[in-house]
């Protein structure tokens, strides 16, 4: 599911367009993006022009311009995609209906109609789109209430509120701080430092537990199903102690599924380090077939097997453990080529596209047992992952740079933007960029981790990277250097 379909028409439209423009270095014809929108020139101008009175009203730095039948978009460097998405959600019903669920876990039509102030014909159109929506997470809004296995329930909640609530605000908003004690016992049990994206990331899926494990009549036959082959392993026993020991506070009687939704978790969403769910393969099961599947594909790719280290193989694990236990995927993106992955893509050594799909496949088929589409949007998402794990052991490591990238995510998601940047930014020998290190020196930070502020001037990305922030850093890079050469 791209998140954008849960936005009304002009909302869509308007973050369609917003997402076009970041795709083009500077200006661009209207009449292409009449053609990309498949708007009426009447309805475009009337979408922009509401757009940029939201953006004026909300004191948002974001402003489309439209000059000789051409267009620009001007947006402050410190703006965030979830920036964005805050701007237009407050028009969304379909995300209303989803944070009432969420709330209050069931509703009657004449209740919820009122409290969105809509009709009940307007209500029940609205609630037949969210569920084609919904369809591929297996999940369903009948009879006012949420319907289908309890894990892809809350899979589906994490990925919408990661997606659509700043980070600097989700630690206020979900009241993260709560949860301190056991990431600090997490991170004290496993020997390992857990990263902030990682905190939040497992702060918001707690915080989404506790307030989902008070429900009623959840379902979780399939999760049983899928946690069938680890329930003996000593790595699920040393989670199920830890999470039975942290959820006894929130319930009188736990149920012993609510520790399988916890190890799925921590196990498929990157939060654990890579040296301990390296010893978590030890212990077999379909997740672990499944790696060693993959990784003779990889070395298929790479003989000697010397680039493949630590990091490719945990990217691996990763990936295939979240097609083993999800399916569908709230996406932000188009992953393709030609659109959002274009300037990211044309730098990744890309020749085994085919051969990654012919992983997947494979594993579906012959470990999995399931088919390709049950996958939903998980299949695109996963196939551009292992396309950078590919990407990623061809790769030569970058030399020492002078700004700062600070991203979040594995080493094989960051290192394709890195190459990215180095050939974009990198236009002569006073401009280099390395890995942000809080210990270095650096004049200038690019980051996506949007929680963070840097005590030197920088720059928030807007995407993959687009064309939009290549746009804005060289313009950003170019005053740096006169700036520095006219002082000297």
């Amino acid at each position: 599911m791209h998140l954008e379909d849960l936005f009304e028409k002009r909302e869509k439209s308007q973050l369609e367009l917003i997402t076009a423009l970041m795709h083009v270095p500077e200006e661009i014809p209207l009449k292409e993006i009449i053609i990309l929108t498949d708007l009426a020139r009447s309805t475009l101008l009337k979408y922009i022009e509401d757009l940029n009175q939201l953006a004026k009203a909300q004191n948002f730095e974001l402003e489309i311009h439209l000059f000789h039948d051409s267009l620009t978009l001007k947006m402050g460097r410190h703006i965030t995609k979830e920036d964005i998405i805050q701007l237009l959600i407050p028009f969304s019903v379909k995300i209303k209906i989803l944070n009432y669920l969420y709330e209050k876990d069931e509703f009657t039509v004449q209740k919820l109609s009122q409290s969105l102030t809509i009709s009940e014909a307007t209500l029940h159109r609205q609630l037949t789109g969210l569920n084609v929506s919904l369809a591929e997470f297996g999940i369903s809004i009948k009879n006012g209430r949420l319907r289908g296995e309890e894990h892809q329930i809350r899979y589906f909640y994490y990925h919408l509120y990661w997606l659509t609530i700043p980070k600097k605000e989700m630690a206020q908003g979900f009241h993260l701080q709560q949860f301190q004690g056991i990431l600090e016992t997490i991170n004290q049990f496993w020997t390992m430092e857990m990263s902030t994206t990682n905190e939040f990331k497992l702060a918001l899926w707690f915080s989404i537990t506790k307030q989902r494990i008070r429900v009623k009549h959840k379902t979780f036959k399939e999760l049983k199903r899928l946690m069938r082959p680890y329930l003996n392993h000593r790595f699920f026993k040393q989670v199920r102690q830890q999470m039975l020991r942290y959820l006894s506070r929130y319930a009188l009687e736990v149920e012993e599924e609510e520790t399988m939704c916890q190890f799925i978790f921590i196990t498929s969403m990157s939060i654990l380090s890579s040296h301990v769910m390296e010893r978590k393969l030890g212990y077999g099961g379909p997740v672990s077939d499944a790696t060693t599947r993959g990784l003779q594909f990889v070395r298929a790719i790479v003989q000697t097997g010397e680039n493949l280290n630590e990091q490719g193989l945990y990217t691996l694990n990763q990936v295939l453990g979240q097609l083993y236990f999800f399916k569908g995927a709230l996406i932000d993106r188009n992953y393709s080529l030609d659109s959002d992955l274009a300037l990211v893509g044309s730098y990744m050594s890309l020749e085994h596209a085919d051969y990654a799909q012919e992983m997947i496949q494979e594993i579906a088929t012959d470990i999995y047992n399931v088919k390709l589409t049950q996958f939903g949007d998980l299949l695109s998402k996963s196939h551009w992952r292992i396309m950078e794990v590919f990407s990623f052991v061809i790769d030569q490591p970058p030399q020492q740079l002078r700004i700062g990238l600070a991203l979040s995510g594995s080493q094989t998601k960051r290192m394709p933007v890195l190459t990215a940047l180095r050939h974009q930014l990198e236009i002569n020998r006073w401009v280099t960029i390395d890995w942000w290190d809080d210990h270095e020196t650096f004049d200038f930070v690019i980051s996506n981790v949007y929680n963070e502020c840097y005590e030197v001037p920088y720059y928030y990305l807007k995407g993959a990277p687009n064309a939009f922030d290549i746009q804005q850093l060289t313009t950003i890079i170019n005053e740096h250097l006169t700036r520095d050469k006219s002082t000297v």
